[in-house]
């Protein structure tokens, strides 16, 4: 029942934003939404970031804007032995731009394809993210803008693995990026590095696992745009400390193509794969753009408005 009441919510986005940009055709819009992709908050969304959905141009600020998300996500390979993974995943993300910056709220939730009971489903920990104006670097020019960028978030404990498995209680993290894209068509590359830390009630889950105290990302990525079309490319190391001290490396390769039918509909299709740096004997490495037991793909529908 609550996956239906999801969906039918959802849906009820998508018709009354399309509307919207039915009626904004004929008045011009004074309503525009900047969306980009962000690292996921939680490893049950490393999927629904990777979405780019263009936003609309207009002549004033943006004040308000939303974007909404659903993406099916499935396993390469299907071993036949009850491990492919396939689950449909919803993203909603209200924001707003001041003059100090943009200030927007995550919110997502998931369902496992495989599991039709009530604990298959749950909602992912809540971000609050506050991004900074981007400082433009000088040598910008008339085909490229170079610009640095700056972000603070904070996480609300709202799934049940976060409330009652591992008792957390916040997380707060910033980064700091950088940028070049095209003014049009063309390449665009960027690296972006963040440091956070968790805080949790104790230093075990109820499971006795110990918990992770600090957390960084570092982040390559390098794209190509054509017309509605854009091809991406992204790379990320995380490095986990736990309270024990002890360190934890894995990454997420990604590569997306992502279609925007108009400034408010695109569609992307792509493929990641993610996992620890190094293999179980601790010296070969693990990492590549394919692996039979774990990559995933995925398509996701995006709506800005």
């Amino acid at each position: 029942m609550k996956m239906k009441a999801t969906i039918s919510l959802f849906c009820c986005t998508v018709l009354l934003l399309a509307s919207t940009a039915m009626a904004s055709s004929v008045v011009p819009s004074v309503v525009s939404t900047a969306a980009s992709k962000a690292p996921s908050t939680t490893a049950s969304a490393k999927t629904q970031s990777k979405t780019k959905v263009s936003a609309p141009a207009a002549a004033t600020p943006t004040t308000f804007g939303l974007l909404a998300t659903a993406t099916r996500s499935t396993s390469l390979v299907d071993f036949q032995d009850g491990s492919k993974s396939d689950s449909v995943d919803y993203l909603f993300r209200p924001s707003g731009r001041f003059s100090f910056g943009t200030v927007s709220l995550s919110i997502g939730y998931s369902q496992d394809l495989r599991d039709d009971t009530e604990r298959a489903a749950d909602w992912s920990d809540a971000s609050i993210a506050w991004a900074l104006n981007p400082t433009k670097l000088k040598w910008s020019n008339k085909e490229q803008n170079a610009r640095l960028t700056y972000s603070l978030s904070a996480i609300i404990p709202v799934s049940k693995n976060s409330r009652i498995r591992d008792q957390l209680q916040t997380s707060v993290s910033g980064s700091l990026g950088f940028g070049v894209s095209p003014v049009d068509d063309g390449f665009s590359y960027g690296a972006r590095v963040s440091f956070g830390r968790n805080f949790h009630a104790y230093s075990e889950n109820i499971n006795g696992s110990v918990l992770n105290q600090y957390s960084s990302n570092q982040s390559l990525n390098a794209g190509y745009t054509y017309g509605n079309w854009d091809l991406s490319l992204s790379f990320t190391n995380m490095a986990r400390w736990s309270y024990q001290g002890n360190v934890r490396s894995s990454f997420d390769l990604s590569e997306e193509l992502t279609y925007s039918f108009n400034k408010n509909f695109s569609l992307a299709v792509g493929h990641t794969n993610s996992g620890s740096n190094l293999k179980p004997n601790g010296v070969d490495t693990n990492i590549s753009l394919f692996n039979e037991n774990s990559s995933i793909v995925y398509a996701t529908l995006g709506v800005a408005y």
